[in-house]
């Protein structure tokens, strides 16, 4: 299988040369697979729901007189324990594959017909996938093409969070002329990875406990002490009552949502056309409102000076851009029907994702990379490891900024009050 570095840690034995001439020979079959040499291989910082390695290889194509070099990402089934083992074996794995071998190439093509030499994908490209001897995933390795994802613990600015909006905006559109499909009306494709009922057991049962004494230091601050005790209720309740707004998702304009839209699941790349976008990590994607990704996205990735200044402004180019490629592919009925009112109404009635999202992902974001974090639940010390990570995050003087921002938002909008 060639030669891989010492340095580099253990590798499965599936992924071996073997695999990968079959990976890339179903991007391109006229790859010459006598000619496949693997340069390195190793495993890379991926999401908590995958392992991921990248590969390096060296092969030319049939009719190709000089060779080439391909990097690939593999992403494959978690070996860690616990609720994050039980979330990736519960069908996150179905869902990507169906969204990179059929959802995005149908939505690029798609768009591809409308937007002619501006068009560019909205993903990386995709290779192959299988189920043995795991699941596993096999797609472009961006940072080969010039892309890179944003320094860890650094916010979104307002140039980048419009090219992430307007990106958004394409793939929401396109969606729409795919939700007829037979296979998007199974459960899977209706269920949130992030906002679900598993979600609620183990937040309750786990995570639920590291918030405690969380508003004694708060209370030493003078802007938060008006909010003391409507925190205090809320944190008994928000869970469910945002897994209820986005399950019931009782809105006429529905999309194929990103379902996990952050920072570290976007990559850029600024060119002579400007700054692009790729997403990747397509493991939450089901069929919800676009209000669900941009609430999300917005509280977990842009900076305090796009929360601050530029939200409204954003939210009415990704309006015009989903309205403009929604016309373009034909979808006259379903533009008229979603005015930039309605997106707004929309931003309203999923506004717990923002609350949810700001007092759990957020502080998460801020500190990524800077401190470890928990993730294997069945692990003895998960509680202790959690709690020692939310204190350290909620105390960062940046995130603080975030919240006195939020929470005269949050109070201004009802958010923050006992539903009865």
């Amino acid at each position: 299988m060639g030669t891989v570095p010492d340095e580099q840690k253990a590798i499965p034995s599936w992924l071996d040369r073997a695999f990968i001439v079959s990976a890339l020979k179903c991007g391109d079959p006229t790859v010459d697979e006598s000619s496949v040499q693997l340069k390195s291989m190793g495993q890379v910082g991926g999401g908590l729901l995958s392992e991921t390695y990248r590969v390096v290889a060296q092969l030319h194509s049939l009719g190709e007189s000089h060779e080439r070099e391909t990097s690939v990402i593999v992403k494959s089934s978690p070996t860690v324990g616990g609720f994050i083992k039980e979330l990736a074996d519960s069908g996150v794995f179905t869902k990507e594959t169906v969204a990179y071998g059929s959802f995005l190439p149908a939505m690029d093509a798609a768009l591809e017909t409308i937007e002619g030499e501006s068009w560019r994908p909205l993903a990386p490209k995709f290779y192959h996938h299988g189920s043995q001897p795991t699941s596993f995933l096999v797609v472009e390795d961006l940072d080969a093409s010039g892309f890179h994802k944003v320094a860890q613990g650094v916010s979104l600015d307002v140039d980048q969070c419009r090219a992430v909006l307007r990106n958004l905006a394409r793939m929401h559109a396109a969606s729409v002329t795919l939700l007829d499909d037979q296979q998007y009306n199974e459960k899977l494709f209706h269920q949130s990875l992030i906002f679900s009922r598993r979600l609620v057991d183990t937040f309750q049962d786990k995570n639920q406990r590291y918030a405690d004494g969380t508003f004694d230091f708060l209370e030493h601050y003078t802007w938060f002490q008006k909010y003391v005790h409507k925190m205090e209720k809320l944190s008994t309740r928000f869970v469910g009552e945002v897994v209820d707004v986005v399950e019931q998702c009782q809105v006429d304009f529905k999309v194929m949502v990103h379902g996990d839209l952050h920072k570290n699941n976007v990559m850029f790349r600024e060119d002579s056309d400007g700054l692009q976008v790729r997403f990747y990590d397509f493991q939450g994607i089901h069929i919800g409102s676009p209000a669900e990704d941009l609430q999300y996205f917005f509280h977990t990735s842009a900076s305090l000076e796009v929360m601050r200044d530029h939200t409204q402004g954003l939210l009415a180019d990704y309006h015009a851009v989903l309205q403009g490629t929604l016309r373009a592919l034909g979808l006259q009925r379903q533009a008229d029907g979603y005015p930039l009112e309605q997106l707004l109404r929309d931003m309203d009635h999923f506004g717990m994702i923002a609350v949810f999202v700001s007092f759990t992902m957020l502080p998460f974001m801020l500190n990524f990379g800077e401190m470890e974090f928990a993730i294997d639940t069945s692990d003895d010390q998960f509680e202790v490891k959690s709690k020692k990570f939310y204190e350290k995050s909620w105390r960062n003087d940046r995130y603080l900024a975030y919240l006195q921002h939020l929470l005269p938002v949050f109070d201004s909008k009802g958010l923050l009050d006992q539903k009865v």
